[in-house]
C-alpha cells in the first residue's frame, strides 16, 4: 500500500468522524436545549409561586387582595392601594414574561396558556381593569389587546365556581 492509498483511507476516516462528531453535537444540542426549556418552566413557575405566596401569603394580604379585586381601589387606603398596584404590576410582569416566552417557543404552549390564562383571571377583575385604566396601561399598553376584553366575566365565573365548590362541599 502506497502513500496515496494512506491518504485516501486517512480521507475516508476523517469523513466517518466527522460525520459522527456532527451526529454528536446533534444530540448535545437536543438535550441541552430540553433542558434549558425545562430550566425556563421550572423558573416561570417558581416566579408564580413567589406571586402566589406574595398574593395571598396571609390574612392581611389576601384582605387587600380580595378587597381590591372584588370592589375596586376604592374600598382600599392609599398604603394598601400601593400594596395591591405592586402585586398586580407582579402579576402583569408575569403574564407578559410567559407570552415572550411562549413566542420564542422558551415554554409549551400549553403551559403559556395555563399562565396567562390564570393571570388574566385576575386582571380580568373589578379591581384589576381599575387598576390598569388608571395606572398600567401606560407600562403594558398593549396587555388589554393580549388578554381580550376587560369586562370581568371570568373574574366573576372563578368566584362563582370556587363559592359552588364550597357550597357543595359543605353540603356533602
Amino acid at each position: 500500500m502506497d502513500i496515496q492509498e494512506l491518504g485516501a483511507i486517512g480521507e475516508f476516516v476523517a469523513a466517518i468522524a466527522t460525520v459522527c462528531t456532527l451526529g454528536y453535537l446533534a444530540v448535545q444540542i437536543r438535550l441541552s436545549s430540553r433542558t434549558s426549556i425545562a430550566e425556563a418552566e421550572r423558573q416561570t413557575l417558581t416566579g408564580l409561586h413567589v406571586q402566589h405566596a406574595l398574593l395571598w401569603g396571609d390574612a392581611d394580604s389576601t384582605r387587600i387582595m380580595l378587597t381590591g379585586l372584588t370592589q375596586g381601589l376604592g374600598e382600599l387606603s392609599d398604603e394598601e392601594i400601593m400594596m395591591f398596584s405592586a402585586r398586580m404590576s407582579e402579576l402583569a410582569n408575569q403574564y407578559s414574561i410567559a407570552r415572550r416566552m411562549g413566542e420564542r417557543k422558551v415554554i409549551d404552549d400549553d403551559m403559556c396558556r395555563q399562565v396567562c390564562g390564570g393571570i388574566n383571571v385576575i386582571l380580568n377583575s373589578r379591581g384589576g381593569r381599575e387598576w390598569w385604566h388608571k395606572a398600567a396601561h401606560a407600562v403594558w399598553p398593549d396587555l388589554s389587546e393580549e388578554i381580550g376584553a376587560f369586562d370581568g366575566a371570568c373574574f366573576e365565573d372563578y368566584l362563582a365556581s370556587l363559592r359552588g365548590s364550597e357550597q357543595a362541599a359543605n353540603a356533602s
